[in-house]
């Protein structure tokens, strides 16, 4: 895989997952909406201000990546955004009876519409990559039948639109020739996922590209865990 765009690549699991593919030789797009994280960039990494709420930000970045790359090869919808995360911290959106449904908006936007918009933008670039891949990082948290208690309506509900968004996308690109798939990255010490989290950041990225590079068209559609196996929906 040539070239690469990956969404959220400022920090966590999307910054691991840009150094882990330029150690194997790819060009990347790290798509941020502060570009003073990556301030002295590497080779071969391109950072690009994107913002997956803001339509106007993601048609910038497609007049940017597409001025550097006729193609892409496989995109990664990382950008994502929890019940602690600064835009939904002051909404209330986990416990039954003090719900506004504020921040479960807000995450829908980010966590289910912003991938759907982003892979609508790059899809004519992908249609032109080797093998095109639009992996979808989703959570297990998103599994209607793994959701055995009440709580985190927010994020759960968010992750469960995405499952679906990924799976629709499967559909409307499979004629382009683009395997569409959503993937659970397991759980990684990052911000979100907190410092017990049983990954590290280097073998979840790892672990991501070592399956995108094993994906076949036969694939699109799936819900998967990070390690290639059958997460149930």
């Amino acid at each position: 895989m040539r070239h690469l765009l990956i969404t959220g690549a400022g920090r966590g699991l999307g910054r691991a997952l840009a150094l882990a593919a330029l150690k194997r030789g790819a060009h990347v797009f790290a798509g941020v909406r502060d570009p003073s994280a990556w301030p002295d960039p590497p080779p071969n990494l391109d950072v690009i201000m994107l913002d997956v709420t803001v339509p106007a930000s993601i048609a910038d970045a497609r007049r940017t990546i597409g001025a550097r790359t006729s193609s892409l090869d496989l995109l990664i919808n990382n950008a994502g955004i929890h019940q602690g995360s600064p835009e939904v911290r002051s909404a209330p959106e986990v416990s039954f009876g003090s719900l506004d449904g504020e921040g479960l908006l807000r995450m829908v936007d980010t966590n289910a519409a912003g991938p759907m918009r982003v892979t609508q933008a790059f899809a004519d670039l992908l249609a032109r990559g080797d093998r095109p891949i639009a992996m979808h990082l989703s959570s297990r948290k998103g599994a209607l039948t793994e959701k055995h208690d009440g709580g985190n309506y927010g994020y759960c509900a968010s992750k469960a639109a995405l499952n679906m968004v990924g799976r629709a996308l499967a559909h409307d690109l499979a004629p382009l020739g683009i395997t569409s798939v959503v993937v659970h990255p397991g759980l990684v010490r990052t911000q979100m996922g907190g410092p017990d989290a049983p990954l590290a950041p280097e073998d979840a990225a790892d672990a991501l590209l070592d399956l995108a590079a094993r994906l076949e068209p036969s694939d699109r559609g799936r819900f998967l865990r990070w390690d290639g196996s059958e997460h149930p929906w």
